[in-house]
């Protein structure tokens, strides 16, 4: 009896990658910039980067080291900025 209800779980489980398709991505993964084109990967790199410095800055890098030049390292800059801004504002 186990056969069918393994069937019925990978079935649902497949449904489901289906229905997530290839542009969605879980809650706090990082976007891949250097596979977007450079203008699109540097918008979203800063947006990411005030809209959650933290992770803004692990993407950030990650594209540096992948060859994001200036526009990587100035993301990098701007999410540590943003991270030390909202240090001190939570810091009074």
């Amino acid at each position: 009896m186990r056969r069918p209800l393994l069937e019925v779980t990978a079935a649902f489980l497949a449904f489901g990658l289906l229905l997530a398709g290839p542009g969605t991505q879980p809650a706090g993964a990082q976007a891949n910039y250097a596979e977007m084109p450079a203008g699109e990967a540097y918008q979203t790199c800063l947006q990411e980067a005030q809209r959650d410095p933290d992770n803004g800055f692990e993407a950030a890098i990650a594209w540096r080291d992948e060859g994001g030049g200036p526009a990587a390292r100035h993301c990098v800059a701007l999410a540590l900025f943003v991270a030390h801004d909202g240090d001190e504002q939570r810091r009074g």
